[in-house]
């Protein structure tokens, strides 16, 4: 194949691009070779919030790393001195059609893997800050197979306008509109989006191709999305789970309470009981007073001496406590014995270790949920009619563990907080609000069902356990859980979508992993056709 033929493979490749990309809404205007300082800008892509340089190269013999490299630097000197002025990221492509050595091909999978290392003197010094925003594509030296992904994009294009050609007709045309962009090419034209649909559509309506009607289906699929945070797309740089911060609460009454345990002074108490065997002395358990001291030391800085922890001669009412068990009793009078501040000094004491004990647990459940990755997700009808009885699978690599009501860490404390129909929780692992995607529907939530006997007889607040942790994840998270060949698979059931709507996953679909990974779905549904595609997430310390 000559070099012409190889650039002719890149439209072909190009073509299948643009007709995939008329329904994203993402690109804006696409320039075939733009005039630029150096002329090694081949393709521009001009998007809403940045610019894709694009340069192509074709060759029957393999491409070497030092030449590869030569052209990175090139493209991305050619690129930022044009359009930097612009203040939008640029990206930058270096599009292969041939083969690569192996030096070339260790090289860069380093590129992808972020793993360069560059050392002084290096051409790519000079772009080191950017070396990352370059992507490299490799393709075959094969015009027909590059143009085989042509004509499979123009027959889903078809699909998707509800009509339908044969296999020859479909070749004919795409032939035919890379033959018009090739004349954009000479004649240095800019391509707006709107201006390529009118190209298709005349190459479409000119009565030379067989095109019919078909029936109309959905066209559904999954993408990467959160309201001003995450943009919707089919790749997505990882995220932390940063929005707990029950603990904090705690924090500032601990800090309060410790400095009122260390404001107030009393002496050591004679341990004398009082004549009446109504009344207790109290002491402050060992290990409590142990456990103050370390967590005072671990998030305060704070060390606590012995006499910190003198109250005196505090005295308790045996009564009391006989009431208060009781249904139905409730009673102002707290049944201590003694002066003011040392009841003062001993409610310090016993909130401080309430506090502590709360905040240094619910910050270890904290930096877990940090390790938690969430994805949000959404799933889109691009189609003309609406879709129901719809089912998406997703199928994790092995390196990445999905979180499932059944292996998801429980808090220690507060479980209420977590599961109560008004948790906060339950907003947290819930995507924001956003009047452009609908909120989920299938299955009904429920709030898990707790036994009413003994809980409603004593008057109590509910107390929730680890079996109610899990049945709430099952109402929130709402999907069905497997695993085939030690990787993951979830699936999801959407009840309906309709045109030209977006809807939001139930909640976050949480992973743990230490890498990048790319994510492979199905989706089937009653009035659309299977869907397999893949979402590639790059992990947050690669990103």
């Amino acid at each position: 194949m000559s070099g012409n033929a190889g650039l002719r493979g890149y439209y072909f490749q190009m073509l299948a691009g643009l007709l995939e990309s008329l329904t994203d809404g993402s690109w804006e205007m696409i320039e075939i070779e733009p005039n630029t300082m150096d002329d090694k800008v081949d393709i521009k892509w001009a998007y809403p919030d940045r610019i894709r340089a694009v340069q192509v190269k074709s060759s029957i013999n393999n491409f070497e790393k030092s030449k590869i490299i030569s052209w990175i630097c090139e493209l991305v000197r050619d690129a930022r001195s044009e359009y930097a002025e612009f203040d939008m990221p640029i990206e930058y492509n270096l599009y292969l059609i041939g083969t690569t050595d192996r030096n070339a091909n260790n090289w860069i999978s380093e590129l992808r893997g972020r793993r360069l290392k560059i050392e002084e003197g290096s051409p790519l010094k000079e772009i080191e800050n950017e070396i990352y925003n370059v992507e490299i594509t490799q393709k075959n030296f094969d015009l027909e197979e590059l143009q085989a992904i042509s004509f499979k994009h123009m027959h889903q294009y078809l699909e998707r306008s509800g009509k339908s050609s044969s296999s020859q007709d479909i070749e004919a045309l795409c032939s035919v509109i890379v033959d018009e962009l090739m004349k954009i090419t000479v004649q240095r034209k800019q391509l707006t989006k709107s201006m390529f649909e009118n190209l298709v559509k005349k190459c479409l309506n000119n009565g030379e191709y067989e095109i019919a009607t078909s029936r109309q289906v959905s066209e559904l699929s999954v993408v990467f999305y959160e309201k001003e945070r995450v943009s919707e797309s089919d790749k997505m740089n990882g995220i932390i789970f940063d929005k707990f911060t029950l603990h904090e609460e705690f924090f500032e009454k601990a800090k309060n309470n410790l400095q009122k345990v260390k404001n107030i002074k009393i002496p050591k108490g004679t341990e004398k009981q009082l004549e009446s065997n109504m009344y207790d002395l109290i002491t402050i358990d060992i290990k409590r007073i142990e456990s103050i001291k370390m967590l005072s030391l671990k998030h305060f800085k704070t060390e606590l001496s012995e006499e910190d922890f003198y109250i005196g001669n505090l005295y308790k009412s045996r009564l009391t406590d006989l009431l208060r068990n009781i249904p139905g009793f409730t009673s102002t009078n707290d049944g201590l014995e003694g002066t003011d501040e040392q009841k003062s000094k001993y409610y310090a004491l016993k909130n401080v270790y309430k506090y502590l004990t709360s905040f240094d647990s619910l910050k270890k459940y904290n930096e877990y949920l940090k390790t938690c990755y969430p994805l949000p997700l959404i799933l889109k009808n691009k189609g003309r009619i609406a879709d129901e009885d719809i089912r998406v699978s997703l199928k994790f690599p092995p390196k990445a563990k999905v979180i499932t009501p059944e292996n998801m860490e429980r808090p220690k404390v507060f479980l209420n907080r977590f599961i109560d129909d008004d948790s906060a929780f339950n907003e947290l692992i819930t995507q924001p609000r956003d009047f452009e995607v609908l909120e989920y529907e299938g299955p009904s939530y429920d709030i898990p069902v707790v036994e009413p006997n003994i809980r409603a007889v004593t008057l109590r607040p509910i107390e929730y356990d680890a079996r109610d942790f899990v049945i709430h994840l099952n109402n929130l998270f709402q999907f069905k859980h497997s695993i085939e060949e030690e990787q993951d698979i979830v699936q999801y059931e959407f009840e309906k979508l309709n045109p030209s709507c977006k809807m939001a996953f139930p909640t976050y679909l949480f992973v743990r992993t230490d890498e990048d990974l790319d994510i492979t779905f199905i989706i089937t549904s009653k009035n659309g056709q299977r869907v397999e595609g893949t979402l590639h997430w790059i992990h947050p310390k690669n990103s």
